[in-house]
């Protein structure tokens, strides 16, 4: 019932869902958001039906400034990422968030989705 793992999309302003229907597409450059419950098909909603996604900012004062100018853009928390720097295994995926330099680890058993953001930079988060 539980199908945690990452939505990820190209380097393009464009959107191209067909190349994602599972959430994750190999060729892909960036991660939108770690989705709870992925659900294949036609007439389901992109992006599963709950985003997680972990960023950083510089300083704890620019907080409600930076996530609102993020909000504002199409895909503005994703992340760059690397194959070098994920892991994925049945039950598990790990990954390391290049743009804010977060190791993402994601599981799940039959009715529980965990997600795991370990900040690996020393600024204020």
């Amino acid at each position: 019932m539980a199908r945690v793992g990452p939505d990820t999309s190209n380097w393009f302003k464009i959107y191209l869902p067909f190349d994602s229907f599972g959430g994750y597409y190999y060729a892909d450059s960036h991660i939108n958001t770690f989705s709870h419950l992925h659900m294949v098909g036609p007439g389901v909603v992109d992006y599963g039906w709950l985003g997680i996604m972990p960023i950083s900012v510089s300083h704890k004062h620019d907080v409600v400034k930076t996530v609102g100018k993020y909000a504002q853009k199409k895909y503005g928390f994703r992340s760059r990422f690397n194959h070098h720097k994920e892991h994925a295994e049945p039950g598990y995926y790990s990954v390391n968030l290049l743009s804010y330099d977060i190791e993402a680890e994601v599981t799940a058993s039959d009715h529980v989705g965990l997600h795991r953001f370990t900040w690996n930079d020393k600024k204020d988060n």
